[in-house]
């Protein structure tokens, strides 16, 4: 994602542009629903401007196709970790559970909202 603010646009996108937009917005949602969870902020924040994008818009939702080409062979692991194995004898018991959270608090200037984020892990593998 783009470090700028993508505010809104003020003046009047052309329909070659807008379907253009759509259709960029379009090719990084279903990556991001089905296995790429990792572009699903910036998918999210892309498709606020939908309706009227610009051209600083258009240049942001390339960068993100360009960010899926050059990631496409990169894997997200999903599942427990097999060095971790309860020692209930010894009575040193590994950690089963962990939560993460962060936000950043009023980073949307146009609507003045937050935004957050959790994970959670049991045994070392992300459930949530």
């Amino acid at each position: 994602m783009v470090q700028d603010i993508l505010s809104k646009y003020e003046e009047k996108a052309d329909q070659y542009q807008i379907a253009r937009y759509q259709s960029l917005i379009g090719s990084i949602n279903y990556p991001a629903v089905i296995t790429r969870p990792d572009v699903a902020y910036a998918a999210s924040k892309l498709a606020e401007h939908l309706q009227n994008p610009g051209l600083i818009h258009i240049a942001a939702a390339e960068r993100c196709i360009r960010y899926l080409d050059t990631t496409r062979y990169y894997v997200l692991e999903f599942g427990a970790n097999n060095d971790i194995t309860p020692t209930f004898e010894s009575g040193i018991e590994p950690l089963h559970f962990a939560g993460y959270s962060d936000a950043s608090f009023v980073d949307n200037i146009d609507t003045r909202r937050s935004t957050q984020g959790y994970k959670f892990e049991l045994f070392s593998g992300t459930i949530d």
